[in-house]
């Protein structure tokens, strides 16, 4: 089981490396007045909640899966 956590860990922070470099490179690459947009701290916010959101999911997803084994 612990294994699995750290595979879960993994692929967690990887989740969120992708969609903080997503999230930069679309509001740089898009012309747009949005001041937020370029803030790190906006963006690192918005990809931490979207990465609890992938979190919650896979952690649900785990726990139904276990319980009909």
């Amino acid at each position: 089981m612990k294994q699995y956590f750290l595979r879960r860990w993994v692929r967690c922070a990887l989740v969120f490396m992708v969609i903080l470099t997503l999230r930069v490179a679309w509001c740089r690459l898009l012309p747009h007045d949005d001041p937020e947009g370029s803030n790190l701290l906006v963006n690192v916010v918005f990809s931490a909640v979207l990465t609890a959101v992938y979190a919650l999911i896979d952690w649900l997803i785990v726990k139904n899966c276990s319980k009909h084994r």
